[in-house]
């Protein structure tokens, strides 16, 4: 919300002071001597000020609404990385940002992502055991052994890189991590929580 400015005047004897006023908390609402304003546009309060003479204040309001956005990523990408946040199926995410005019601005990203063979029923299978852990998972139901498996933060840096799987995750902190899987068919991405 930008709020121009408001007059101040004094009826008696025609005196007129501006003020510029600080910007609202929200942006799509403005409360004022009790009455609250949706819209852009010009006000006027009448009111007896302390002299007892007739004044009238004059808002001049401009109201910002939140933004919203969307936008839609096809990619053959394992994970898509969009503003230091990594998706790796796909699906629908919201991330709240704020505008250029200091309002929310909500963005959907709608993600594909298509990694490997067709139809990916040859990895609908596979998962690690036990998750949550606090040590060591396993990778289960993979009917060949991986050409490699990374692990990765949230932030989509590498933090461990094996060609096992059995997994030793002792080391890491706590928290979510995603372990992408590298076969011969393609990559498969599961997520990890680490207890």
């Amino acid at each position: 919300m930008r709020i121009l400015h408001l007059e101040r005047r004094n009826l008696h004897n025609q005196r007129r002071i501006r003020t510029a006023l600080p910007q609202c908390p929200r942006c799509d609402i403005y409360e004022w001597n009790g009455t609250t304003f949706t819209t852009s546009g010009i006000y006027t309060y009448e009111y007896t000020n302390e002299a007892g003479c007739p004044s009238v204040d004059t808002l001049h309001l401009i109201v910002n609404h939140p933004e919203t956005s969307e936008f839609t990523i096809e990619t053959s990408d394992s994970c898509y990385e969009w503003n230091e946040q990594i998706y790796c199926n796909s699906g629908d995410y919201e991330q709240t940002l704020t505008s250029s005019t200091g309002c929310d601005s909500v963005v959907t990203l709608h993600l594909t992502t298509s990694v490997g063979v067709e139809g990916h029923d040859w990895e609908s299978h596979v998962y690690l055991a036990p998750n949550p852990t606090k040590q060591i998972t396993r990778i289960v139901g993979l009917n060949e052994q991986p050409e490699l498996v990374e692990i990765l933060d949230l932030r989509g840096r590498l933090v461990k890189r094996t060609q096992s799987t059995e997994l030793d995750v002792s080391t890491l902190s706590t928290g979510v991590y995603f372990v992408k899987i590298h076969t011969t068919h393609g990559i498969i991405n599961r997520k990890l929580i680490k207890q």
